[in-house]
């Protein structure tokens, strides 16, 4: 859930604190990733309905092209920062689609599981981190928010088994719960 007041960039907070560190900062929106014809479809305001089909696999080549790009062309990586995120509806389960809760879950889940799938291999070789963007409500819960609270429970579920998987390998996976 958002917290944050309007017109604020939560975003330019990490920016800053990674700078400071001394960190190299690359950003990738994703979001226009979304536009891509074989993308899961997010019936979002402004993005075209369609009831084509899907190539999902061509789809995630597509966002492992991205990432392999960002990984080679632009120097040393250190930190991957994963927001994959979007709400869906605010209903009580008996009144919520199981499509708007299979729609949640990709892109949430699916979204920081192909990040780090596509990340891990660089970050074993040279170390480094990745941090996912979890919520408060994954630990809380919420009302008429299931899908999304089950969404970001398993975001920070996938980021403590990767956390105990790859520390040895020295690569930090942590998460955020704001909220």
């Amino acid at each position: 859930t958002n917290v944050s007041p309007p017109g604020h960039d939560l975003v330019r907070e990490f920016t800053d604190a990674f700078r400071a560190a001394g960190l190299k900062v690359g950003l990738y929106y994703s979001l226009l990733d979304w536009q891509h014809p074989d993308a899961y479809p997010l019936d979002l305001p402004g993005y075209p309905k369609s009831n084509r089909s899907r190539d999902h696999a061509r789809y995630v080549d597509y966002l492992h092209g991205h990432l392999r790009e960002l990984m080679t062309r632009y120097g040393r990586i250190d930190v991957f920062f994963i927001n994959a995120g979007i709400e869906g509806e605010v209903k009580s389960i008996p009144d919520a689609s199981l499509a708007t809760f299979d729609r949640v879950m990709a892109v949430n889940v699916r979204g920081s599981f192909l990040v780090s799938k596509y990340a891990l291999p660089l970050l074993r070789k040279q170390g480094g981190a990745i941090v996912h963007l979890s919520s408060g409500v994954a630990t809380t819960g919420t009302r008429n928010r299931a899908a999304y609270t089950a969404s970001k429970g398993a975001v920070l579920a996938l980021t403590k088994s990767l956390a105990v998987q790859f520390g040895r390998d020295h690569v930090r996976v942590n998460a955020i719960c704001p909220g």
